[in-house]
């Protein structure tokens, strides 16, 4: 019975995600910086400008390309028209682990460039242990104009680890950061102002995507991220269909949400299910759904 539970909120899921727009990679090519066949802004160059670094891929693996100023934040997000309800998903990598703060992986929601400005969302995780926390920051624009909403203290990302974050809503917009499928952060923005700066969004538009920070070294491909998947169809009930029990090993939510990007990657077409490929997903949903409700009466 729990199996043909986990099957109907799997078909309503596949049902709901035709109308929606996903993107997922695991990073299959040697390019600097990413592009993915035009898909990806940098940081570095949709901004037209040196303010912020760009993101760089070998085979399995995204990671920075460097730090131009002190709060440059090599960035690449998704192209394309986003809906506002956003989900982003990342495999974490460290490989040496770092020693000293601050080293951190990033997942950006309701991001959006122009001429020396960013603004949006940031859901971050250090992944040094002796300096560990998870926040959630709202970017403002200018370069350095940030306001960490939310500070979580001793929790950290580690090799394996799955991040996902959410941004819900409008105003206010709500940012939840889960690891392994645990939240572990969560902050509601309104727009007041917060972190020395004055009052900015709530962004309700943008894109998805990823970005790391460094300020002890030069050693960017000493962490980053394995795979990335990007929703504007909210997966949390996916989410929690899938998820082992909450007291399981942290290896095992890792491997369980592995499967499910296991799936999906061969589901989806590298950046979005063709136009047919939606209808028959939904049709194939729709049926699956009502026969498994048939089976269950």
């Amino acid at each position: 019975m729990a199996r043909m539970k986990h099957l109907i909120v799997l078909m309503l899921f596949l049902t709901m995600a035709a109308f929606g727009r996903t993107y997922t990679t695991t990073f299959p090519a040697n390019e600097n910086p990413i592009s993915e066949g035009g898909n990806w802004i940098n940081g570095g160059i949709g901004g037209g400008s040196s303010l912020w670094g760009n993101v760089r891929t070998t085979p399995g693996l995204a990671f920075g390309v460097s730090e131009p100023t002190r709060f440059g934040d090599p960035t690449a997000f998704l192209g394309g028209k986003w809906g506002t309800n956003q989900t982003a998903e990342g495999i974490v990598y460290v490989g040496p682990v770092p020693t000293n703060c601050c080293h951190e992986v990033e997942l950006r929601l309701r991001t959006a460039i122009t001429s020396n400005s960013i603004t949006g969302y940031e859901a971050y995780c250090s992944v040094v242990p002796n300096k560990p926390y998870c926040n959630i920051a709202r970017w403002n624009g200018a370069n350095g104009s940030y306001w960490n909403i939310v500070e979580v203290t001793g929790v950290y990302a580690t090799d394996g680890d799955v991040l996902l974050a959410t941004a819900t809503g409008s105003n206010p917009t709500t940012i939840t950061l889960y690891k392994n499928g645990t939240q572990v952060a969560q902050a509601v923005d309104t727009g007041a102002a917060g972190g020395g700066f004055g009052a900015f969004g709530p962004w309700t538009s943008g894109n998805p995507g990823i970005g790391f920070y460094n300020t002890k070294d030069n050693n960017w491909s000493y962490f980053g991220f394995r795979s990335f998947t990007a929703s504007d169809t909210i997966t949390v009930a996916i989410q929690g269909a899938f998820r082992v029990n909450q007291s399981a090993p942290i290896d095992q939510n890792a491997a369980a949400k592995r499967r499910v990007h296991i799936y999906f990657s061969r589901l989806i077409s590298h950046g979005n299910i063709p136009n047919t490929g939606l209808l028959i997903a939904m049709i194939v949903g729709i049926a699956l759904v009502m026969g498994a409700f048939r089976y269950l009466r």
